[in-house]
C-alpha cells in the first residue's frame, strides 16, 4: 500500500501559505469576507438541495426552504463539515491557482492531514475584527 502524502507548509507569510502536496506546490491566498459570504451561500444551496431531494410535498417544501433560508450560517462551526472544508480551500487555492478543481482539493483533503489543514484555513481568514466599522472607515 502507497504511503500516504504529507502536506508540509512552508513560507508562513500574512498574506499567503505555501504548501507542497506530493510533488507540486501550492499558494493559499487569505480568506476573505467575500470568500465566507460565497461559503454562507453554498452552504444554504446544499440545505435547499437537500430538502428539494427529500421533501416530497410542494407546500411542506416551500415552507421549510423558507426556514432553512432564514437560518444563520456559522461559517467557522461549519468548517468541521469536510464538504465545507474543501469547499473555503478550494476558494483559497483558486486565486492564485486558477485551474485547480474542487476534485484535487478533496484529493488534498483525503491525503493529507485534516487537523493541520483546518488549523491552517482558519488561520486564513483575514476579516476585519468589526467588519462594520471597517466598511464605514471606507468612505
Amino acid at each position: 500500500m502507497a504511503e500516504k502524502e504529507k502536506v508540509k507548509l512552508e513560507d508562513m507569510t500574512a498574506s499567503s501559505k505555501k504548501f507542497t502536496f506530493g510533488d507540486k506546490e501550492y499558494e493559499l491566498s487569505p480568506i476573505t469576507l467575500d470568500d465566507l459570504s460565497a461559503l454562507k451561500e453554498h452552504i444554504r444551496g446544499k440545505r435547499i438541495q437537500l430538502i428539494q431531494k427529500y421533501v416530497v410535498d410542494v407546500n411542506e417544501r416551500i415552507a421549510t426552504m423558507a426556514k432553512v433560508t432564514g437560518i444563520e450560517v456559522n461559517e467557522l462551526a461549519e468548517l468541521d463539515d469536510f464538504d465545507n472544508l474543501k469547499y473555503i480551500l478550494w476558494r483559497s487555492l483558486v486565486a492564485k491557482q486558477p485551474t485547480i478543481k474542487l476534485t484535487d482539493v478533496e484529493k488534498i483533503l483525503l491525503d493529507g492531514d485534516l487537523t493541520e489543514i483546518s488549523a491552517v484555513i482558519v488561520q486564513m481568514i483575514k476579516v476585519p475584527k468589526n467588519p462594520t466599522r471597517a466598511v464605514a472607515k471606507k468612505k
